[in-house]
C-alpha cells in the first residue's frame, strides 16, 4: 500500500498537524502522528536517518488518493 510521510520541525509540527488532521478528517483518510513526548526522538540526533523528522504518516486506500492528497496537501 501507499503511505505518504510529512515531516516538520519542532517550531512548526502543530501548525503541520493540525492542517493535516484537518485534511485527512475531511476526506476520511487513516493518519497517525508522533505525540509530543515523542517528537524529540524523531527531530533529535538519535534517530535513524531513514525515520529522522517523519512526524505525521498518511495512508491512502488507493493510487488515485494517493495522488490527490499529495497535490491538495502540497497547495496547503
Amino acid at each position: 500500500g501507499w503511505k505518504v510521510h510529512v515531516s516538520a520541525f519542532y517550531d512548526n509540527y502543530h501548525r503541520i498537524l493540525k492542517k493535516v488532521a484537518a485534511y485527512c478528517y475531511l476526506h476520511d483518510i487513516p493518519f497517525k502522528y508522533v505525540t509530543t513526548i515523542q517528537l524529540r526522538h524523531f527531530l533529535g540526533r538519535q534517530c535513524s536517518r531513514l525515520s529522522a523528522g517523519k512526524v505525521i504518516t498518511i495512508y491512502p486506500t488507493n493510487s488515485v488518493q494517493f495522488c490527490d492528497i499529495m497535490t491538495d496537501l502540497y497547495k496547503v
